[in-house]
């Protein structure tokens, strides 16, 4: 496991863990449970990681579909890019 793997699955878990509180707390908790047990064994890590992007770019596009502010998209639009590079990483070094 490398340090940016590990940097980028912390800082994920933290910020949709953190999130979770605020929405519905089942589904993000167990994303970022997913992230984190995904250190451990890598297959669960990313595919934890591709559903965050998935997630963030179906709220991206729901935020653009209702024509909120860029401000209003942009947390969803940097957490599908996070979550795309922890993938990368991730799958470079499986």
């Amino acid at each position: 496991m490398s340090v940016v793997t590990l940097v980028l699955s912390i800082l994920l878990a933290l910020a949709f863990a953190a999130a979770g509180t605020q929405k519905a707390l089942r589904a993000k908790t167990a994303v970022a449970a997913g992230l984190i047990i995904g250190l451990f064994w890598t297959p669960l890590g990313i595919a934890a990681a591709v559903g965050l992007v998935l997630l963030m770019i179906g709220a991206v596009i729901s935020h653009a579909r209702v024509k909120d502010e860029v401000a209003m998209l942009l947390p969803a639009a940097v957490l599908a890019l996070l979550s795309a590079a922890t993938v990368a990483v991730q799958v470079v070094n499986a």
